[in-house]
This record gives structure tokens, sequence and C-alpha cells, in this order.
């Protein structure tokens, strides 16, 4: 594997750790609305 492949790996999964994140704040901020 090359560097630059390497590099557009680690975008991608940087990508896609950002969008679960987003999901689980969304679905933890959900969640604590529905007990308070």
């Amino acid at each position: 594997m090359t560097h630059s492949n390497a590099l557009i790996l680690d975008t991608e999964v940087l990508a896609f750790w950002y969008r679960q994140a987003e999901w689980q704040r969304a679905a933890f901020d959900a969640y604590l609305a529905y007990l308070g």
C-alpha cells in the first residue's frame, strides 16, 4: 500500500468516525430528552 492510499484510507476512516460520532450525539440527546 502506498502512502497516498493510506492517506486516503485515513481520511475515509476519519469521515466515517465523524459521522458516527454525530449520530451517537444525536441519539444520546434524544435519549436524554426522552428521559427528561
